[in-house]
């Protein structure tokens, strides 16, 4: 799985080749991909905070002894 730093680099270059296309069809296309690369993007964020949500939780329960 690709990092969001690279989803957000494909992102900005799907939006930069758009400033430069001559015809509308391409431009669009290009912003749909831009826009599904930062969906991509904020994607990996959310699961990387639920990740780290889950580690602290099972930390806190360890160091409370609820855990076997």
């Amino acid at each position: 799985m690709k990092k969001n730093s690279e989803y957000e680099a494909d992102a900005r270059e799907c939006a930069r080749l758009a400033a430069l296309a001559n015809e509308k069809a391409s431009r669009d296309r290009l912003l749909r991909m831009a826009c599904r690369y930062m969906e991509s993007a904020a994607h990996e964020r959310l699961a990387l905070a639920l990740d780290r949500q889950w580690i602290v939780r099972c930390a806190q329960r360890w160091t409370e002894g609820r855990v076997r």
